[in-house]
C-alpha cells in the first residue's frame, strides 16, 4: 500500500452465507459458513485495512470438464 503498487486479489462467492434469491452486490454483507470462505473474507479484509490500490474479483465458480 505504502509503494502504491495495485493487488488483484482474487476471492469466492463462498464469503456468504448461500440465502437470499438475487445476485450477490459488492456491497452486500458477507457471512461466510466455512473455514474456506472465513478465509477468504477475512484476506479481503486486511487487503481492504492496508488501504492501497486494490481491486477484489470474487469468482462464483470455476469451469472444468466434470460439472
Amino acid at each position: 500500500a505504502e509503494a502504491a503498487i495495485p493487488l488483484v486479489h482474487l476471492s469466492t462467492d463462498y464469503v456468504f452465507d448461500g440465502s437470499g434469491s438475487r445476485p450477490w452486490q459488492p456491497d452486500d454483507p458477507t457471512g461466510p459458513l466455512n473455514v474456506y470462505g472465513h478465509s477468504k473474507s477475512a484476506g479481503e479484509t486486511l487487503l481492504r485495512a492496508a488501504q492501497g490500490p486494490h481491486v477484489i474479483l470474487r469468482c462464483s465458480w470455476v469451469m472444468s470438464p466434470h460439472g
